[in-house]
């Protein structure tokens, strides 16, 4: 079964940290703990608007050396747009002259993604996911009363601890199914092969909703993963290709890096 896709492109940019530090009133010296994908997410859309690619990945990170170092000064971004280079490039020359000077725009390139995806093909993929799960009711109780409320973000670790009630749960089988799940929406993909690696837990930083916004910082587990899909139903897998897998999709998470598969 062949379908044909809407047109994604893959985007890539560089950004100037020390440059989006210096808008944020941040220093080089916290880099390695400020939340870089709130940062480059703030970027895109100070950058392109509305139309900011939803999904992105950050290929280079600060290195332990800091900022003084030159392989640490630029970020590496992937994402998937709906727009060509021009049509990006156009949208930029709206946005502060700021964020237009953080971006190495001799380097930009945007690529049209295949126009078409076959039922069946195998693929290897990268991905960094945030394995969270939303509680429909109030978590065990503690003496400051339930670890988590209803509607919470859990880690699906802890989620499934809880469920097991003391009997012995393995973390990666349980972030495996997981990402099973997230593949089988809608019949997009299949999970064949799983490569867990990079596991740690981050701080994030977000803005509550509401009139009076403010800042937040939030724990939640990060998981680097590798390994192959089969696609079953096209049109599914180009909605999760622009869709991204997973929460906190809109800052670093959840955007599917896809090669040909063995």
């Amino acid at each position: 079964m062949l379908a044909d896709v809407q047109t994604l492109h893959m985007v890539r940019l560089r950004f100037d940290l020390p440059a989006l530090l210096r808008r944020v009133g941040a220093n080089a010296a916290s880099a390695a703990v400020f939340d870089l994908g709130y940062l480059v997410h703030w970027q895109l859309v100070s950058l392109f608007g509305d139309s900011a690619p939803a999904t992105f990945a950050i290929r280079g990170e600060p290195s332990a050396k800091g900022l003084s170092a030159s392989e640490g000064r630029w970020l590496e971004v992937l994402a998937y747009a709906a727009h060509n280079a021009e049509a990006l490039r156009a949208l930029s020359r709206t946005a502060e002259r700021a964020a237009v000077e953080a971006c190495d725009w001799s380097s930009f390139d945007a690529k049209p993604m295949p126009g078409t995806w076959r039922s069946g093909t195998r693929l290897g993929f990268e991905v960094r996911i945030c394995p969270i799960v939303r509680r429909s009711k109030d978590g065990p109780q503690s003496k400051d009363g339930p670890r988590w409320r209803r509607g919470a973000e859990v880690d699906a670790f802890l989620a499934a601890c809880d469920a097991a009630a003391g009997s012995p749960v393995d973390r990666m089988t349980v972030y495996r199914d997981w990402l099973t799940r997230q593949f089988a929406r809608d019949d997009a993909a299949q999970l064949a092969e799983f490569d867990p690696a990079g596991f740690r837990r981050v701080r994030l930083h977000r803005r509550t909703q509401g009139d009076a916004r403010r800042g937040q910082s939030l724990e939640r587990p990060e998981l680097t993963v590798t390994g192959t899909i089969v696609v079953n139903q096209p049109e599914a897998f180009n909605r999760l290709l622009s869709r991204g897998i997973g929460r906190h999709r809109a800052f670093g998470f959840g955007m599917l890096l896809i090669r040909p598969g063995r």
